[in-house]
């Protein structure tokens, strides 16, 4: 993450700034916060997490903050989530322009924080969750 802070610096910009606050804003709700002095359940499992920095077709800067999971275990029933490739996207433009489909969408963004988490997890809060 300094990084990203470093090459705000040198481009005059916040643009990694403000895509770190918008990933956190966006996950916030999936954290409990505890309290001074206060320990994790005695059930739960410290896990590293870090943030990953991509820069869109767009240009946009994006930061995603991921868990670290290769320390947790394998689930007995692996589950696999597909992504829609920027190809796909097309020839689904190309083939709703031939049929005179009109092209209705949503982006859904952290849909993942949904899912129920049968796992305790905890880490230590940095820089990236501000104040």
């Amino acid at each position: 993450m300094p990084e990203a802070y470093k090459i705000d610096k040198e481009n005059v910009n916040d643009l990694w700034h403000q895509a770190i606050i918008k990933e956190m804003k966006n996950n916030a709700l999936a954290f409990h916060f505890l309290e001074p002095g206060e320990s994790p359940q005695v059930a739960s499992k410290w896990e590293p997490f870090h943030m990953i920095f991509n820069i869109k077709v767009d240009l946009t800067r994006k930061a995603r903050f991921v868990a670290g999971g290769h320390v947790t275990d394998t689930p007995t029933q692996l589950i696999y989530s597909s992504v829609v490739t920027r190809e796909s996207m097309r020839i689904e433009f190309l083939i709703a322009a031939i049929n005179d489909l009109q092209i209705l969408s949503a982006d859904i963004g952290n849909a993942y924080l949904c899912a129920p988490c049968r796992e305790k997890i905890h880490t230590t809060a940095g820089p990236e969750f501000g104040p």
